[in-house]
């Protein structure tokens, strides 16, 4: 056996334990959403993320997911059940009526005794695990996404009335500005961009096509750390997985996904009058 290991190999297992550890914290306040469209079972469309600021609660999503609410039923996956989305949802403005020229693209609702109630016994990712202001941008900071892939949750049971959910996880480097992706991601000051490559490489090294991400809209993405910091990677060193924003887009040319960050969320929020003062 091998007393040395690489750097990457250090990198690797240490993102991917810290990934691990924001999804065993905070995975029940991630929630599955489903589309009604008369069937027998509903259709999974994207992922949405609870979460409180002091005592009000909150569920945000993307706003494509959200645009659909006006056709169609949606469904959230509750502790125990499937329940219908309700609330008072907020959506950013999709500029000349086209959701693709919205680089926000988000909708956030108070969670409303009626929702609450049917949502059970689910988590909501609290005030003190919520970034406020904008994080200095690291060149090796690692995030994690996580939601639910469409790919991954087509299994429905219609003689059963099941739905069998597989959450997924993507951790990678990430910024707070893409040049190189547009103008408005090289001025942005709300965004972040998180690396999503073809191809995926696992614990062992190996590497395999990358899951397909659509569906993780309204997922939430954790700060993970610096990993240029040789702290980072000390045995005692302290760790507590922040959340940082809701994924929005994934760009294909570029090879990244998209968030809005939460700060830029809870702006909004306080803006429109739907938080108390005192937070």
């Amino acid at each position: 056996m091998s007393l040395i290991i690489s750097s990457e190999s250090m990198v690797r297992d240490e993102a991917h334990r810290r990934g691990q550890a924001a999804l065993a914290q905070f995975r029940s306040a991630i929630r599955p959403i489903y589309r009604g469209d008369g069937q027998s079972m509903p259709t999974h469309v994207g992922t949405c993320t609870l979460f409180r600021i002091g005592n009000e609660k909150f569920i945000a999503t993307a706003a494509h997911i959200i645009d659909q609410y006006t056709d169609v039923q949606l469904w959230v996956g509750g502790a125990h059940a499937l329940i219908p989305l309700s609330g008072l949802f907020s959506s950013t403005l999709a500029p000349e009526g086209n959701r693709g020229l919205d680089k926000f693209d988000f909708s956030v609702s108070p969670v409303l005794d009626e929702l609450a109630a049917g949502l059970a016994d689910v988590a909501y990712i609290k005030s003190e695990f919520i970034s406020r202001g904008r994080r200095a941008d690291r060149k090796h900071a690692m995030y994690t996404c996580i939601g639910y892939p469409n790919s991954q949750n087509k299994e429905l049971h219609a003689d059963k009335r099941e739905i069998n959910v597989r959450m997924w996880m993507h951790t990678s480097q990430g910024r707070s500005t893409y040049p190189d992706l547009a103008a408005w991601a090289a001025q942005t000051t709300a965004h972040i961009f998180v690396d999503f490559h073809k191809y995926a490489e696992k614990l062992d090294g190996s590497k395999r096509n990358s899951t397909n991400p659509k569906g993780t809209s309204g997922g939430p993405v954790f700060y993970l750390g610096d990993f240029s910091d040789p702290d980072t990677f000390r045995r005692d060193s302290k760790f507590q997985p922040m959340l940082e924003g809701i994924v929005v887009e994934r760009s294909e040319a570029r090879r990244t996904l998209i968030a809005v960050k939460i700060s830029a969320i809870v702006w909004a929020l306080r803006a429109a009058g739907m938080l108390s003062r005192t937070e």
